[in-house]
């Protein structure tokens, strides 16, 4: 079985025949796919993903913490 939490974090970011697919028949969606169905945000290449880690980081770091209050 699948965890509830994840379910529901998977219910509120993807599309409801995303949804459906993911928990009914475990589909799997990776790279393109995933980003096309809205499960990822990027796509990195093996060899730069972690330059692409550290401009996510940067970014989210920027963001005042005051928003999250």
């Amino acid at each position: 079985p699948l965890p509830i939490t994840a379910i529901e974090i998977v219910r509120h970011v993807a599309a409801p025949q995303v949804f459906r697919r993911l928990v009914t028949v475990v589909a799997e969606y990776t790279g393109g796919d995933a980003v096309q169905a809205g499960l990822a945000d990027v796509v990195a290449d093996p060899d730069a993903i972690q330059g692409a880690a550290l401009k996510a980081v940067r970014e989210l770091a920027a963001i005042p913490a005051a928003v999250y209050q």
